[in-house]
């Protein structure tokens, strides 16, 4: 994250773009959440000129997750947030969800910018292949060309993601989207599908 006395920069910790070949760019408050997700979730070994910091959320992974790792663990992250982050930030509570069972620990990590005296909130799931979902879908009733618009502008922002069908309740899934109307009788059918999961 780059800084100077009153402007803070930092670029997407996923790769991002906003078109293509520009990375999505993030200023001041928006830049420290992203820095500190991208501190929290680095493994070991991945700060080039300081081997040693990072993976506090990833050596958990390799641990039994009970109530005692999961206090221990919300104490190494409050003292890495206190040591890297003030005075940028006043940390006001750590909040770790459990899912036993599904082997996925949720952490809200709330906090106090101070440089905008805002209150921001950092969620971070410790097994993110999981698709576990913490959202609702946002309905798209698109079809036809406006669909396959529509797809080739969320491609964009996100490459990564893939269109997908749930047999369960018979709908299209496209990233955080339902496409209510999509069915493969759409005209558009095979431009859609090929531009969604190139």
């Amino acid at each position: 994250m780059a800084t100077n006395t009153n402007f803070y920069h930092d670029i997407d910790i996923f790769g991002r773009e906003s078109q293509p070949g520009t990375a999505i760019e993030y200023t001041n408050a928006d830049a420290i959440a992203n820095a500190l997700t991208f501190f929290l979730t680095l493994k070991k070994g991945e700060i080039l000129r300081n081997p040693n910091e990072g993976g506090i959320i990833d050596l958990a992974l390799f641990k039994t997750m009970n109530d005692t790792n999961v206090q221990k663990l919300g104490f190494q992250i409050k003292n890495a947030i206190n040591n890297y982050f003030a005075p940028l930030i006043q940390l006001q509570e750590i909040n770790l969800i459990p899912d036993y069972e599904n082997h996925i620990l949720q952490y809200d990590i709330t906090y106090q910018d101070l440089t905008t005296f805002t209150t921001n909130t950092v969620t971070i799931y410790t097994n993110t292949s999981y698709q576990y979902q913490n959202f609702e879908y946002s309905v798209v009733e698109y079809v036809e060309m406006n669909l396959l618009r529509f797809i080739q502008l969320q491609k964009t922002g996100d490459p990564s993601q893939k269109l997908l069908f749930n047999p369960d309740d018979g709908y299209w899934y496209f990233s955080k989207f339902k496409l209510i109307n999509f069915t493969t009788s759409d005209i558009y059918f095979d431009s859609i599908l090929a531009a969604a999961n190139l």
